[in-house]
């Protein structure tokens, strides 16, 4: 894959999934809905116990309420496994239903009257436990090759 011109990365991570779906599509086909993959990297003023507290004890339970979730990943990235890949401490993965459950901030915040407090909430924790500057955000179709 590297000789494709693209950026390639490996990590060896340790998955908890807090919501899961039911997968019932064949594999090879695209999963329902979307996904918003996310690169994190823990606030450098905090230690990594601190960290996890604050990613799985607030945040995990706060997202859960918020957004309108089908199925919610999270990787702690134990290492690298491929030279040159950037550093990480997590990735997560965000399924919602449909692609508007996440292109909507209306939808994706919980309705069109709570949207901006619970931005506001998630942003200001966000910030507290992740080094901003560094979080990368994708927009993904999922596809199972093999279950």
């Amino acid at each position: 894959m590297a000789g494709i011109g693209s950026n390639l990365a490996g990590y060896k991570v340790t998955e908890s999934t807090p919501v899961a779906y039911k997968k019932d599509w064949d594999n090879g086909k695209a999963s329902p809905g979307a996904v918003m993959l996310t690169l994190m990297r823990k606030n450098p003023s905090l230690s990594y116990e601190q960290f996890m507290k604050e990613w799985f004890g607030h945040h995990t339970p706060m997202a859960m309420r918020i957004h309108p979730l089908w199925n919610y990943i999270r990787n702690v990235v134990e290492t690298a496994v491929i030279e040159g890949s950037p550093p990480i401490d997590g990735i997560v993965e965000e399924h919602c239903r449909s692609l508007r459950d996440i292109t909507n901030p209306a939808r994706y915040f919980g309705g069109p009257f709570r949207m901006f407090p619970n931005m506001v909430r998630v942003g200001l924790h966000a910030n507290k436990f992740l080094q901003i500057s560094a979080v990368e955000n994708y927009l993904l179709t999922e596809y199972h090759i093999r279950s």
